[in-house]
């Protein structure tokens, strides 16, 4: 069973029963004391041995405070080297000056060997859990770790098994040696497996410079059983947006890569998180097929074969700008927060996002509208937005184009209610044939005010509990609404 365990409890117990035993002896009697008098008197005497206890039992949560314990702190192995500044990352690899504008670039670059793996929740300063590995001969390591919200400990975990109890207490003894005063220790077993470290990168600009181009990256680390023929899960999955490649920080190793031919059905989107758990936009065989790729990837990494050449992956992506039929919209939200009355203390505010999907062609060239409909706080809403180009242009057959464009708004609510509104902005895209993507949104600061929502400035009043509805401004970034038209 996990445990909680705490090197810190006996600090308390000297700290706080003296100051507890000089309270009860500061309470002299009167001369002719009352029954309540002494009833209240036999019970205060009582109080040290109680919090004698009480304290005893609670110090394995409360010991990384520093007034009443010592503060936990990570421990240094003596025996480790010494921390060495990193330099610049090597230059990009001839590969990263190629890869073409919206396509999925995968790689793998890490296949761990068969262990057994446990996590350690514990609180140092705050909440943090790390992960660890067990080889099968008993050798510890530290494989990552984090704290905060993404450490948050889970409200049960199953039992040890009997046959991990040996590795269970081989972690617990290295976690020891890592964090001096930590408290309320949990260890939970994750499984058994071998880990596949997989990296998608999609460029959102054509080959050149990998050093001012942006990408929308993912990374996971899937799951698999020892022979590398099937997956059974995922330990970490992010993603983000940066540039394929820095001069000074190591943000993405941009060295030689051990790439894999997959090419999805959907282009120009990032999507590993999807082929790693059921979702409606991805299909069954479609994953399937992801992972079967990922694990004849694996088998080769492990055997000391080399990657797929990127030759061979770009002779059949084509030599186009853009993947045909790729065709994004320009996205933008109004945002309702119902917010409650300063009476209703137990009412929680609702919100709703409106979207409006405008297509972006008929917008640039001049103009396109959008409707969206919904419910907040009792109250149906309608939004309209029509978006226009300030100068409409001929868009050319390839290329970039950046044009100034102007959002008018109409939102009304079922009671009659109407409030407008108009955003200027100016929006960037990639055109390719039929095919268009949106690279860049630039909105007025005056709208903005360096926030991510820019209010509108308007408020509609409540209903019942809500006093009143705010309205808010968004257009999330680019890469964050791209859709696949095939």
């Amino acid at each position: 069973m996990p445990n909680c365990h705490s090197r810190n409890c006996p600090v308390f117990v000297p700290l706080v029963a003296p100051a507890l035993f000089a309270v009860v002896k500061m309470l002299t009697p009167p001369a002719f004391p009352p029954p309540w008098y002494l009833r209240a008197m036999s019970l205060a005497r009582a109080v040290p041995l109680v919090a004698l206890f009480a304290f005893a039992s609670l110090g394995c949560h409360l010991s990384h405070v520093p007034l009443l314990g010592h503060e936990c702190r990570e421990v240094k192995d003596p025996a480790a080297p010494p921390p060495v500044a990193p330099g610049p990352p090597p230059p990009a690899h001839a590969d990263f000056h190629r890869l073409l504008a919206y396509r999925n670039y995968y790689a793998i670059s890490a296949v761990t060997e068969y262990e057994h793996h446990f996590g350690v929740w514990f609180s140092c300063i705050e909440q943090s859990v790390q992960f660890y590995a067990v080889s099968p001969s008993g050798k510890v390591r530290s494989v990552r770790g984090y704290w905060g919200g993404l450490a948050t400990s889970p409200e049960k975990l199953d039992p040890i098994p009997p046959e991990q109890r040996d590795n269970e207490l081989a972690v617990l003894a290295a976690h020891r040696r890592a964090y001096d005063g930590d408290s309320s220790v949990r260890v939970g077993y994750l499984g058994s497996y071998r880990e596949i470290h997989v990296q998608e990168r999609v460029p959102e600009g054509p080959p050149g410079d990998p050093y001012s181009t942006m990408m929308a990256h993912s990374e996971a680390v899937l799951r698999a059983n020892g022979d590398l023929t099937a997956v059974s899960g995922f330990s970490l999955a992010t993603s983000g947006d940066t540039r394929l490649c820095w001069r000074d920080l190591h943000v993405r190793e941009c060295t030689e890569q051990e790439w894999f031919d997959f090419t999805p059905e959907k282009k120009g989107l990032a999507q590993l998180h999807a082929f790693l758990q059921e979702r409606p936009d991805i299909s069954a065989a479609e994953r399937a097929r992801f992972q079967d790729t990922v694990l004849a990837a694996a088998r080769r990494h492990a055997e000391g074969k080399p990657g797929v050449p990127l030759d061979d992956i770009l002779a059949h992506q084509g030599d186009s700008l853009l993947p045909p039929g790729l065709v994004q919209p320009i996205r933008m939200q109004l945002a309702l927060y119902a917010r409650p009355s300063a009476q209703a203390t137990s009412v929680k505010q609702e919100e709703i996002v409106l979207q409006l999907d405008v297509p972006a062609r008929d917008a640039l060239t001049g103009v396109a509208r959008a409707e969206a409909r919904g419910e907040v706080a009792g109250i149906p809403f309608k939004a309209e937005v029509e978006l226009a180009a300030v100068t409409p242009q001929d868009l050319p057959a390839s290329g970039a184009v950046e044009a100034p464009l102007e959002a008018r708004f109409v939102l009304t609510d079922g009671r009659g209610n109407k409030r407008t509104g108009t955003v200027p902005f100016t929006a960037g895209v990639l055109v390719d044939g039929e095919s268009l993507v949106l690279r860049s949104i630039a909105v007025s600061p005056s709208l903005t005010d360096g926030a991510p929502h820019a209010p509108l400035h308007h408020t509609f009043a409540g209903s019942g509990p809500f006093q009143q509805i705010d309205v808010y401004f968004q257009m999330p970034t680019p890469t964050a609404v791209m859709t696949w038209s095939p």
